[in-house]
């Protein structure tokens, strides 16, 4: 009866882990975001006139995290702050949605992301998985995760490499 007792608890505390997500530190999502992009099919970064347009959805202090991170790479992001209007009219590759976003607002970036093929990155994972988003970051055991939610990367039309996915959490696989 211990030994059951023992394994339940041991089961319990795992079903715990798997369900709880400890978003990155937002120094650390920029970073990691800046770094995915060239394991993303059809972006050729290795040219020096590689250009990308990221918007960041509000006036958040993340936006400065991803300057530094961009400065150090040797292809070009221009970093932007939007709102959902500017989605539809700039021309954005990646948007990245803080933590804290309202619900509704997620779900009308996400709905303009699928129309226009826009990769979208979420600091929350839980809302990544519960609001079909392609991309977060999350910590386990002190060190950091990508999080791929393939379903809505086949909705946005954006294909990693095997590089990124052999290593990434990929879930919603069809």
């Amino acid at each position: 009866m211990k030994k059951i007792i023992t394994l339940a608890l041991m089961l319990l505390s795992f079903a715990s882990m798997a369900f709880t997500m400890e978003p990155c530190p937002d120094k650390m999502q920029a970073v990691l975001a800046a770094k995915i992009i060239p394991f993303i099919k059809g972006y050729d970064t290795a040219g020096a006139a590689f250009e990308i347009t990221l918007g960041i959805l509000g006036n958040h202090e993340i936006t400065s995290f991803f300057q530094l991170a961009a400065q150090k790479l040797p292809y070009k992001i221009n970093i932007v702050n939007i709102n959902e209007k500017d989605l539809q009219m700039a021309d954005i590759k990646v948007v990245y949605i803080p933590s804290g976003t309202s619900l509704a607002t997620i779900d009308a970036i996400n709905t303009l992301a699928k129309k226009g093929k826009i990769l979208t990155i979420c600091g929350d994972p839980t809302a990544t998985l519960d609001h079909n988003m392609t991309l977060s970051f999350y910590v386990q055991n002190d060190k950091p995760k990508v999080l791929v939610n393939m379903k809505s990367a086949k909705e946005e039309g954006i294909v990693f490499s095997s590089k990124l996915l052999g290593l990434a959490d990929t879930r919603n696989m069809e």
